[in-house]
C-alpha cells in the first residue's frame, strides 16, 4: 500500500496550500527558468519539501536533477544510516568519520554534471542538524559549483544555519497551516480515496495535526486502514472512533515510551534506560532531536502535575537545553543525549 503523503504530494506550485507568498516567489523563478540558493524555514509539515520538489519538476520536467538528503539521518543516526542507505554504500568506509563521508558524498554529487539541464538542485531537509564543519564545507562547495548546482536548505530553526550560508541563500518563510488549510488537504485526499469522513473524524484530525499536513494525511490513512471495508461501490466510512484508535496506535505508543524512558532516567535505572533509548532510536525511528523535544514536554507535564519538584525540573530542562546546543557541533548525537539521560537522577 502506497503512502498517501507521497501519492498526493503536489507536483506543481499551484497545488501547494497555505503558502501564497512562497508560491508567488517560486512562480517568478519558473518564469525566469532558474532559481537562487534557498533557505526554506518554518514548522514541520507545511510544504517546504513539496515546494522544492515542485520547483524541480516544473523546471526540469522530472526529478533526475533533484537530490534530497536528510541531514538529521546523516549526523544523528550517523554511520549506521550511511552503511545501510543504498545511495551511500559506494561512499561509506567504516574507518572514515561521518563528516569525512559526508564531504565525499557532497563532492561526488556536485561534481557530476546535470542531466539535460543547466543545474541540479541539492535539497537538505532538517538542515539544522548539519554540524558546523559540514556547513563550512558546504559554503566552499556552493562557491565552487555555483554554475551547475543550486542548494536548498529546509529547517525549522534558521538561527542554527551559519551566517555565511544564510547570506548565500534567499530565505523564504513557510507559515503554519490553518485548520481550514488542513481541512482542504484532508478533503482532497479523502475524495481521491473515496472516503466519507464524519464531522468528528475531521475535527480530531485537525486538532491532532495542529497545522501539520504530514500528520493529517498519515492519520487519515491509518484511520482508513482501521475502518471497515466498504460494501459494493459505496464510499468507505471513517468515524471519529477510527481516528481516535489511529492516534492511540500512532502516537500513544511513543508518548508511553518517552514517559518510561524518563522514569528510568530519574530512577537511575541505567540498564533499562539504555535498552529503552536504543529501542526508541532503532525501532521507533525517533531522532535525537525529536527525543529531546519529547523529553522537554514530558518534564514540563510532570512538573505541572507536581510529580517532579520544580527545582529538579528546571535543572533537567537546563541540561536538555545544553545538549540541544551541543548537537549543533557534535559528531555523534547519541553519546550526548545518553549522557544527559544518565545524569537526570543526580540532578
Amino acid at each position: 500500500m502506497s503512502l498517501w503523503i507521497e501519492k498526493y504530494r503536489p507536483r506543481t506550485l499551484s497545488g501547494i496550500v497555505g503558502q501564497d507568498a512562497a508560491v508567488r516567489v517560486g512562480t517568478r523563478f519558473l518564469e525566469s527558468g532558474s532559481i537562487p540558493n534557498l533557505l526554506l524555514w518554518g514548522p514541520r509539515g507545511v510544504g517546504k519539501f513539496s515546494f522544492a520538489r515542485a520547483l524541480a519538476l516544473e523546471l526540469h520536467g522530472d526529478l533526475e536533477n533533484f537530490i534530497s538528503l536528510d541531514a538529521s539521518n546523516i549526523f544523528e543516526i550517523g554511520k549506521k544510516y550511511l552503511a545501510e542507505e543504498r545511495r551511500f554504500r559506494l561512499f561509506y568506509e567504516e574507518r572514515a568519520s561521518v563528516i569525512d563521508t559526508f564531504k565525499r558524498i557532497i563532492r561526488e554529487f556536485t561534481a557530476l554534471a546535470p542531466i539535460n539541464a543547466d543545474f541540479k538542485i541539492i535539497f537538505f531537509s532538517n538542515a539544522e542538524a548539519l554540524t558546523l564543519d559540514a556547513q563550512h564545507a558546504l559554503r566552499r562547495t556552493m562557491e565552487r559549483y555555483s554554475k551547475t548546482c543550486r542548494f536548498v536548505f529546509s529547517t525549522t530553526k534558521p538561527a542554527k544555519i551559519i551566517m555565511p550560508l544564510r547570506s548565500r541563500c534567499l530565505m523564504l518563510h513557510f507559515r503554519k497551516l490553518s485548520d481550514e488549510h488542513v481541512e482542504s488537504i484532508v478533503r482532497r485526499v479523502a475524495s481521491g480515496e473515496r472516503l466519507k469522513l464524519s464531522a468528528d473524524a475531521l475535527r480530531l484530525i485537525k486538532a491532532r495535526a495542529d497545522g501539520n499536513a504530514f500528520v493529517a494525511i498519515s492519520l487519515l490513512q491509518a484511520a482508513a486502514a482501521l475502518s471497515a471495508a466498504p460494501a459494493g461501490g459505496e464510499r468507505q466510512y471513517v468515524s471519529g472512533d477510527a481516528v481516535r484508535l489511529a492516534i492511540e496506535k500512532s502516537y500513544g505508543a511513543d508518548a508511553a515510551e518517552i514517559e518510561a524512558l524518563l522514569s528510568h532516567a530519574l530512577e537511575g535505572k541505567h540498564e533499562a534506560l539504555r535498552k529503552k533509548f536504543r529501542s526508541l532510536l532503532d525501532n521507533r525511528g525517533v531522532s535525537c532531536r525529536e527525543l529531546l523535544e519529547c523529553l522537554q514536554d514530558a518534564v514540563k507535564r510532570r512538573a505541572a502535575a507536581g510529580r517532579i519538584p520544580v527545582e529538579k525540573a528546571t535543572h533537567i530542562l537546563l541540561k536538555i537545553s545544553d545538549v540541544d546546543a551541543r548537537l549543533c557541533e557534535c559528531l555523534n548525537a547519541e553519546i550526548h543525549v545518553e549522557e544527559a539521560l544518565a545524569s537526570f537522577s543526580a540532578l
